[in-house]
């Protein structure tokens, strides 16, 4: 079974089981307007999380999600860079693991 082996195989991935109920191209394309939806509001999280403004945070997800980085990839059928869409839920939590700020660093920062 080689396309069970190969990394861009729909089979393993949680969203197969639209592929199968809603057909190939309807479940493309829900599958890239529920890929912009995760990393939008992925991104407002993330940046909330780090203490941006809610119209920073809104800014923030918007040009990270809707720049044309990912616009042309997904235009020109490479559905496998979606996956950035879990780019923030994936890298605050390890900042905030390496970065981890006591309360005494926490004051001393918002003075400066």
């Amino acid at each position: 079974m080689p396309s069970i082996s190969n990394f861009q195989s729909q089979f393993p991935s949680p969203w197969l089981l639209l592929d199968l109920t809603a057909g190939t191209v309807v479940a493309i394309k829900l599958k890239i307007v529920a890929h912009y939806a995760i990393g939008v509001l992925g991104m407002y999280w993330m940046t909330r999380k780090l203490g941006l403004s809610r119209m920073a945070s809104v800014y923030a997800s918007g040009t990270f999600f809707f720049s044309t980085w990912l616009a042309l990839r997904v235009h020109s059928g490479h559905l496998t860079f979606l996956a950035s869409a879990y780019m923030p839920f994936v890298v605050h939590p390890e900042r905030a693991y390496f970065f981890q700020v006591t309360p005494q660093q926490s004051a001393t920062s918002r003075i400066f």
